[in-house]
Formats: structure tokens, sequence, C-alpha cells
């Protein structure tokens, strides 16, 4: 079971308002309808932008109709009982519910009789909310808790989507058409509802997870932002937020007087992504209002997204709550798991006995820039093409490319040696007294072959470590003393590590030409199963005690930092024999990536002698 941490602090890390006053100020409020006798809702634009249409009616009787985007005299467009329509992307046809919400029409968008378009054999209750497809083939409707897909050509109708004991409303289609926003209300709690993306092929991902009611998301026309309904700030009002996942803003900030405290809800994107139409309570009375956004401006106000949405991976059929919120268990799920969008989670222990998903996905972002940003995932994945094109394609170093090196980022090796030597940038150094670049290099490139690997397999789980580290330090530096996170462990490939991170040890240069700088200690280390055990003293038990010691604490232990990863995906090389150490075998063992008798291999026979020598010949 999820529990969440204080929604203050959770406040205060989702709710970015950049001065809300400021910013609604710079967005051009109007209203475009006028009737005090009649409730004006659910806005919706023609393809073209030159009309929004609207259902306009009290309780007993509700037409549709249309007025100019700039303003000007509604029309009718049919006089039957229709609400929420929308027009067809080719602008020819609007679909509607009709009779009271007991089915789904259609009618020509000049005008004429409307026809039934929802299939006989499903039930429409209380609304069906038909959504054109961006191709216009498919009408999205729901029927009761399920959301089905209907092919106008073929009148075929197929379930996509049936949250559990939750009530599934559909809004709106990615550009793409891959998917659907919908919104998700808990029929318990009435008070709580969120914000989902359905794609056709996969598996839903909440997307908003903030206290109280996200309501009738409409997604821009670029697919980049989302606008919704949310009750979070004490009122109903207009917020928007990155359609991928992040922080939200609020939009409209009416707050009327006491009697009328101002709603304002449905909003829709104009076809240019310059505008939003919304309904409102403003001026006591049900309208249709036109709000001109300044998109750069939003832009500039939104901070780096913050991902506390739940997604499901997919290897499992449930939800998985992401950090910020905490299990009581282990929910016993693999770890690491991907979710259908490719995003990578690792399950953390944390120091109040609990448990949580991390998402930890390795991704090129900007560059680090560290000295301005510590945290942040600049260019994970990125590989040295101009000195190593066949380590960038392949993820392992062809023997020939090393022996023809003479520089990389533009340093000789002669000099990346000596300073990547103790005593060189740094008083560890980057590797032992007696070796070079090359040989460590070309040496650790023969194992990683050995073990059946890439680079990129072994850089990944110090990915993991170093993002789960940049989230739960990110997250501790706005939580109050009592909610601060305490990462001791992860669980991962079935292995339970430790973990420690700390930073403070200075500013450490990288020995290459890049962007690369370090400040952390990262160390991973797990204790040997029974079965490990048992084959260390199968194989190595003739050792000296002291030599079978340290080569259990070698082959078990990481002492590293942040540039390592980095260091392995881009060129290969890695710190093994220096107090800063990590080196193929020992990531290979402690992640679970291979068993104890595959490394024993890959060694010769002898793997004290592997991890214990140095690396001193020259390709």
């Amino acid at each position: 079971m999820a529990r969440a941490l204080n929604i203050t602090v959770m406040a205060v890390l989702i709710l970015h308002f950049c001065s809300s006053a400021a910013l609604c100020q710079q967005h051009t409020l109007t209203q475009l309808t006028f009737s005090d006798s009649t409730h004006d809702g659910y806005p919706y634009w023609s393809p073209d932008g030159d009309f929004i249409i609207y259902s306009s009616g009290t309780g007993s009787s509700c037409m549709t109709m249309k007025i100019p985007s700039q303003g000007g005299t509604p029309e009718l467009v049919t006089e039957i009982f229709a609400q929420h329509a929308r027009w067809s992307p080719a602008g020819d046809y609007i679909a509607f519910d009709g009779d009271f919400g007991t089915m789904m029409q259609m009618i020509p968008s000049s005008g004429g009789t409307p026809i039934r378009i929802d299939p006989d054999t499903i039930p429409i209750y209380m609304s069906g909310m038909p959504v054109w497809s961006p191709d216009g083939r498919n009408i999205a409707f729901k029927s009761m808790f399920t959301i089905y897909i209907m092919d106008l050509e073929t009148g075929s109708v197929s379930p996509l989507y049936r949250p559990e004991s939750k009530n599934a409303v559909p809004y709106d289609w990615s550009p793409d058409g891959s998917k659907l926003l919908v919104d998700v209300r808990d029929t318990v709690d009435r008070s709580q509802s969120d914000i989902w993306e359905v794609p056709l092929n996969g598996l839903p991902r909440q997307i908003t997870f903030l206290p109280g009611r996200q309501v009738k998301p409409s997604i821009s026309p670029d697919g980049s932002r989302i606008v919704f309904t949310s009750d979070h700030g004490g009122n109903a009002d207009i917020w928007i937020m990155p359609a991928a996942g992040g922080d939200p803003v609020q939009l409209t900030f009416y707050n009327g007087n006491k009697d009328n405290p101002g709603l304002d809800v449905e909003s829709s994107w104009s076809p240019d992504g310059k505008s939003i139409a919304f309904s409102s309570t403003r001026n006591d009375m049900w309208a249709i209002w036109k709000m001109d956004i300044d998109l750069e401006s939003i832009m500039n106000n939104l901070i780096e997204p913050v991902r506390y949405s739940v997604l499901y991976p997919v290897i499992d059929t449930g939800t998985i709550p992401v950090f910020p919120f905490l299990l009581n268990e282990n929910p016993m799920q693999p770890s690491p798991a991907e979710s259908w969008d490719g995003r990578e989670f690792v399950l953390v222990m944390t120091g109040d006995d609990a448990y949580a998903w991390f998402d930890a996905t390795a991704e090129n972002g900007d560059s680090l820039n560290y000295k301005k940003r510590m945290q942040g995932k600049g260019n994970q994945v990125l590989a040295d093409k101009a000195d190593f094109p066949a380590f960038a394609s392949l993820g392992i170093h062809a023997e020939e490319e090393i022996r023809n090196t003479r520089s990389i980022t533009g340093r000789s090796v002669s000099r990346i040696t000596v300073d990547g030597r103790p005593g060189g940038s740094s008083g560890a150094g980057f590797m032992a007294a007696d070796e070079t670049i090359l040989s460590v290099i070309m040496s650790d490139n023969l194992m990683v072959q050995k073990l059946g690997l890439k680079h990129p397999d072994l850089a990944r789980p110090l990915l993991h470590l170093w993002n789960i580290s940049n989230s739960g330090e990110r997250y501790n530096e706005h939580a109050p003393p009592e909610e601060k996170v305490h990462l001791q462990g992860l669980i991962y490939r079935g292995k339970e590590i430790g973990i420690k991170i700390s930073g403070g040890r200075g500013w450490q240069e990288s020995i290459f030409n890049d962007e690369i700088l370090g400040s952390y200690h990262l160390e991973a280390w797990r204790d040997l199963d029974p079965g490990e055990e048992e084959f260390l003293e199968e194989q190595y038990g003739s050792l000296p005690e002291n030599e079978l010691e340290e080569l259990r604490r070698m082959i078990s232990t990481l002492h590293t930092g942040e540039m390592v990863p980095y260091y392995i995906n881009r060129y290969g090389f890695y710190e093994g024999h220096t107090d800063f150490r990590a080196e193929p075998l020992s990531i290979a063992f402690i992640f679970g990536i291979r068993s104890l008798e595959e490394i024993h291999q890959a060694s010769g026979g002898d793997l004290y002698a592997y991890l214990t020598k140095h690396f001193t010949q020259n390709p």
C-alpha cells in the first residue's frame, strides 16, 4: 500500500506559481457569450479557428450554438437536445450527446437532420462524451465505466480502457492519434480525480497527482502542453502542465466573492495553440470566455519537470506509485522495471523501513553544466564517436581502433595518462601509477567481451544510482527535516544492494576535454548469498585468509563517483585500481548482471589475480 508524504511538502515541490498575479496579467481574457438565463459551457473550436461551438441551455433544454472566436452574435447549430459537441477534424460534421445524454448523434456542420451514431449493443448513460480521432476515422466514447473506440466506417466497436472502481471520461486525443487523454474519477472519494494518458497500444499512465480534482484535459496542437480544470488551489481554475508530466502552473485566478467564488472550467485549445476557450461563472453567469495566452511566458515560468506520476511497467499488472510516494513493504516486483513508454524504474529502500520507486531513466539531456546545476541527466548515453567510431556504434571497442589512438577528446594519451595517475589531477588518481589510459581501456574492453556484455550494460546501473541520487537530493532540498528521505539500498535484478551517497569532496576535473565534473561519492555493495559463499570457498579456499577476504571485498563493493558511468559510456574507461574503484567484474556481480560462476570463468579461473593485478601492457 502506498503512503503519501505530507501534502504541504508536495505542494512546495509541485506548485510553481512564479508570481501568480503577474503571470495572470500576461494573458488577455475576453467574454464571448452574455446570456443570463442559460448555462453556456463545453466550448470547442472549429478546425479553422473561426468559430467556437458550445452547449447552451438549462437542465431541461440544451442546444448547441456557435459563435465567432473573435466575438459576435451566437448562431444556432441544432435546437434538439445536444451537448458536449465536437467538430470533426475536417470541419464537415459535429458529433454530440443527444436525447438527454442517452445517445450520440452527428449533424453536418452546415445544419441538417442529426443521425444516431452509437451502436445499439452498447447503452449510453449520462452522456457518451464523443471525441473525434485526429484523422476523423474513429470516435472515442464512454459507456458506464468503460471507454470504447468506434470505427465510423465499419461501425465496429472495441473496448479500450476500464479502470477498477473508477469512472473514466474521454476528453481529447493526442495530435498523432496514438493515445487518449481521460480524466479518471474516484467513485468512492469524489473529491479526488486525475488525468491519465491511455495509449491505443500499451498501458495507461497517470500524469497528474495533485490532491483534489483534476478533470477535463485538452492537449495543445503540438502535443507539448495540457490544460485542465483543477480545484487544488481551493477553487476551480484552469491549469497548464507539460504533456509528459511535471509541474502544473495555474492560469486563471478569479476569486469572485463569497456568494460566487467563480468557476473556470472546460478548457479547449485553439487550432493555432495561442488561445484557450473555457466556461466560467465570472460576472455571475455561466458564459464562454477566451484567453489569449503568452506561451513564452508560461514556458519561462515552468520549472524543470518533477515526475510524480503513477505509471504501469509493462511487466506489471498494477500501478507503481513513483517517489515521493512510499510503500510499506517490498512489492516483490522485478526491479529495474520498464514502463510502456520506455522509462526505467528502480525500487529503492529508504531509511524509514519503506520502499519507493524512483524514475532512474538514463537519457540524453542538456549539457551537464554542473557548476550551475548539480542535478541533471545531461548527455548520459553519449559515446565518443570522433575518437572511437566502432565503440560508439557497437558498444564495444575494436582493438585496432585502440591501438591507433593517439589522442582522446583532443588531448594526447600521454597527457591523459599523466593526469590520470595518482597525484595528477587528483590525489587518488583514475588509474594505478604504472597503468596507462590505453592499457586500462584495452584490458577492461577484453574483460567486457569475455563477459558477453557491452560497455553501456555496465554503465547503466551506475547511471541509475546517480539518477536516484539526483532525485533524492532534489526532493530533500525542499522537504522539512522530518520528511527528508534517506536512501539506504536498491532492489536490483533480485539482489539487495546497500548504497551510500555523499557529496562535498570538491570539484574533480575530468582528465578528458569534456563537460564531466565530479563531486560525489557513490558506494554500492552487497553480501554474498550462501550459494556464492560456497562457490567462493570451493574455488578459492586455498587462498590465505587475508587474500580471500580481500577477494570478497573487491568483488562485492564499489566506491566511485558520478564521473565513471559517463566515462564508461563515452570511452569504455573504468577506475579499477584506485581508492575510487569500479571495474567490470564488480559492477557485473553487485548488480546481478552476471553470476559469480560466470565472472570466475571470465577471469580465466583466477579471480583474485585478475582483480589485484595492474594493467600495464600498452596495446
